[in-house]
Formats: C-alpha cells, sequence, structure tokens
C-alpha cells in the first residue's frame, strides 16, 4: 500500500511530484498542477531530462503547497 506524503490518505493510483520525488495521490497531483510555480518545475523537469539527468530530484515542493 502507497500513502501519499501530501495527505496521508492510500494512494492507489499515484504518482510523483512534479516539485520533488515524493510519491503523491492524484488529489494532490490536481491541487499540485494548479500551484503558480508548477509550470517552473515542469520546465526543469524537461531541461533536465533533454541534458540526460534522469534523476532530477525536482525544484523543491513549495512552503504553500
Amino acid at each position: 500500500m502507497t500513502i501519499c506524503k501530501r495527505c496521508n490518505k492510500t494512494a492507489n493510483p499515484h504518482i510523483m511530484s512534479m516539485f520533488s520525488e515524493d510519491i503523491i495521490c492524484m488529489s494532490c497531483k490536481d491541487i499540485e498542477m494548479k500551484h503558480p510555480k508548477y509550470k517552473e518545475a515542469l520546465e526543469a523537469d524537461i531541461t533536465n531530462i533533454k541534458s540526460g539527468n534522469y534523476r532530477f530530484a525536482g525544484i523543491g515542493n513549495p512552503d504553500d503547497l
């Protein structure tokens, strides 16, 4: 059983956060996608993947997430 690192509820299905390596539930992912820094996190992820860094840890969780 996987537990969401944000809401501590069962995360099935689950996904990795765009901000960090946290495993989160889909409800928390929906909230994350509405955050003002989401686009920045997504662009940083894409940039790292294009440069060959497939182990990018993210830009860090915003305090208000």
